[in-house]
């Protein structure tokens, strides 16, 4: 899609949390604004994502915890629809989510390095067994993020701590 495109798309104000982007294909995005009858952009803004694709990501679960790096080499894969990714108004990211809550929800699927699926129970069982010191928590996120090429792309994002500690507002100490 070309930019500043030939002609703007307008959609009524009802419709800014809702509309897709057009002709996604795979994967696209686009940037919604709200715009007043004068034409002023007012100050809301959000990235809407749609596509044909299911979006998939795999990684060492070391990665993600890495207390796990004295477990077995598993792979964690998750996967999700471009239209289900809610990135926030006025933002490029998703909220965090817990990503050991996902594991324990079956939303991961785990293989080992020979691509065989492993139980998730057992997954669950070791990483519960974990010492609470080497176990602070983990949390995914999605972000919209531009690469090298100037293309927009869609990164899934790993923090090893909890989502509550990664979405409240800092405590500065005197």
């Amino acid at each position: 899609m070309d930019f500043p495109p030939e002609e703007w798309v307008i959609f009524p104000a009802e419709e800014f949390a809702l509309a897709q982007p057009r002709n996604p294909g795979a994967l696209g995005a686009e940037i919604m604004a709200q715009v007043r009858a004068n034409g002023r952009i007012t100050d809301h803004w959000r990235v809407a994502l749609g596509g044909t694709e299911v979006l998939e990501a795999s990684f060492p679960l070391s990665t993600l915890l890495p207390a796990a790096s004295t477990l077995p080499d598993w792979i964690i894969s998750y996967q999700q629809f471009p239209r289900d990714v809610n990135i926030r108004r006025n933002m490029v990211c998703s909220e965090w989510a817990d990503a050991l809550a996902l594991l324990a929800s079956h939303e991961f699927t785990v293989a080992d390095t020979e691509g065989e699926p492993v139980d998730l129970q057992r997954v669950n069982r070791a990483v519960k067994e974990l010492p609470a010191k080497q176990n602070p928590g983990a949390s995914i996120r999605w972000g919209v993020t531009v690469s090298a090429a100037g293309q927009l792309e869609l990164q899934l994002q790993a923090l090893p701590s909890s989502p509550n500690n990664l979405g409240c507002k800092p405590i500065f100490a005197r």
